[in-house]
């Protein structure tokens, strides 16, 4: 599932996603958010991030791992076109999903209560950095 949605999931080129800046002068609570279509937000039900990342880099043997539990991932592409990965904790992968659905940002956050402030600022500083919104609306 995970090497599929890296390779497969992706091929077209990267959108031209909003400057922080901009992006961050458009926000209000009832914005929406059109993201581009070069991410996936992945829930997995068990920790193989690190074991792929592991075996995408060398052929040293695989020693075991403790992959138990659950992972939310978020695949994108980069400016370069590059594939990358982050892990999302449970609550940011919730208000991501719901703001990639369509709903206001206002909403997203309150569904996603877990969500702390801190937690919300770090989500908020990639959404952007990783400039995966291409619009938004009110």
């Amino acid at each position: 599932h995970l090497e599929c949605n890296s390779k497969s999931g992706l091929r077209g080129p990267q959108h031209a996603g909003l400057d922080p800046a901009a992006l961050a002068a458009a926000v209000l609570p009832s914005s929406r958010f059109k993201f581009g279509n070069a991410l996936r937000l992945l829930s997995l039900p068990h920790r193989v991030h690190e074991i792929w990342a592991r075996d995408q880099s060398d052929s040293t043997p695989i020693v075991p791992s403790d992959w138990k539990g659950g992972q939310q991932l978020i695949v994108y592409k980069a400016g370069d076109n590059a594939i990358l990965l982050r892990e999302l904790g449970a609550p940011g992968h919730s208000a991501l999903s719901r703001l990639v659905s369509g709903q206001t940002l206002e909403s997203a956050l309150s569904a996603s209560g877990a969500l702390n402030e801190d937690g919300t600022r770090e989500l908020f500083s990639f959404i952007a950095e990783a400039r995966l919104v291409v619009s938004v609306s009110s």
